[in-house]
């Protein structure tokens, strides 16, 4: 959502809430995308149209995992209508990567490639939408899920505690 299309704007469109959160993944976590977040999904809006913070407040997470971990080749699995993943493999300084996974439908399940480095690892969904740690395999696969109509970003769980997922944020800000 932007300052023309949330509620009482000229350009009003409503959008499913679920689908905020895979849009912020795709513009904070492909090695395309643009770094762009709306004020009012960050922190809500307040006014005649109240709006509480997008993606059940986990907006300030997937911003965090764009600093730590989305850097690095992207490989990208889009064999299917209705789900799609990608890995970021990581850099020589910045060597975590991350795997993401969304559904815009029914749960969602990719074998993806991470890499050789990365096998014996578990990796954790940050945003805690899969409950289950994924162990990477001896060749560097690992079997990757996530729920209907969401989205799942996996990091190495040693790197997750490093970096405190989830990050201290405070959303109150118009009561200072």
């Amino acid at each position: 959502m932007n300052h023309d299309t949330q509620p009482g704007q000229t350009c009003e469109t409503p959008i499913a809430p679920f689908f905020k959160s895979l849009a912020y993944a795709m513009i904070l976590l492909r090695s395309k995308g643009l770094p762009c977040v709306f004020y009012g999904d960050l922190y809500g809006m307040l006014g005649d149209n109240p709006e509480p913070p997008a993606c059940d407040g986990q907006l300030p997470t997937l911003i965090n995992a764009r600093k730590l971990f989305a850097y690095g080749e992207q490989r990208d699995n889009m064999d299917s209508p209705t789900s799609i993943g990608w890995v970021r493999s990581g850099t020589w300084d910045k060597p975590d990567g991350c795997a993401v996974l969304m559904s815009v439908w029914e749960a969602g399940r990719k074998r993806m490639f991470v890499g050789l480095d990365k096998a014996g690892q578990a990796w954790c969904d940050i945003l805690d939408n899969w409950r289950e740690d994924v162990v990477i395999d001896r060749k560097g696969f690992g079997d990757f899920e996530c729920a209907e109509r969401s989205v799942s970003v996996f990091v190495n769980v040693s790197a997750s505690r490093k970096a405190g997922f989830p990050p201290a944020f405070s959303t109150d800000i118009y009561n200072m």
